[in-house]
């Protein structure tokens, strides 16, 4: 996870529908910081959506991304102002880490993945979110990162 940690500004593209049935495409700038955290057992992100043009609520989020050495894969919780929560699990290649799990996101019962890597010597990075409403994966939120 060393590659990750650090401060992050975004690109990010909330996808239509996002917001609810009907919700625009919304393009806004983002913030993350990533670091240790709890004696080193975890690696805690603090995600960050200033309100904005096309942001009416802001929005922040901490995660949690550890190891379970047992399964060999990377164990993830998160919480958000919005009232979501999410746990999942994955694993990493290369510099590169995908978990898929289930979340709570406005009012609903959902499977997520997600997807989170570093490029260009640890200098660039990418999120992405997808959500499974009962007809496959699809596209939530993406980020585009730089240090």
């Amino acid at each position: 996870m060393k590659p990750f940690e650090g401060s992050w500004k975004c690109d990010t593209k909330f996808a239509a529908g996002a917001f609810g049935p009907g919700s625009p495409e919304v393009a806004a700038k983002s913030t993350v910081k990533f670091k240790k955290d709890l004696n080193g057992f975890f690696y805690r992100g603090d995600y960050e959506v200033k309100k904005q043009k096309g942001v009416d609520m802001p929005m922040k989020g901490t995660f949690y991304m550890g190891w379970d050495p047992g399964a060999q894969e990377i164990i993830v919780t998160g919480v958000d102002t919005a009232g979501g929560l999410g746990t999942g699990a994955g694993k990493i290649t290369g510099d590169t880490a995908t978990y898929t799990g289930e979340s709570r996101m406005m009012g609903m019962r959902l499977k997520t993945r997600e997807t989170m890597g570093v490029k260009a010597g640890g200098k660039e990075g990418f999120h992405k979110l997808e959500v499974d409403m009962g007809k496959g994966f699809a596209l939530m939120g993406e980020d585009t990162c730089k240090k």
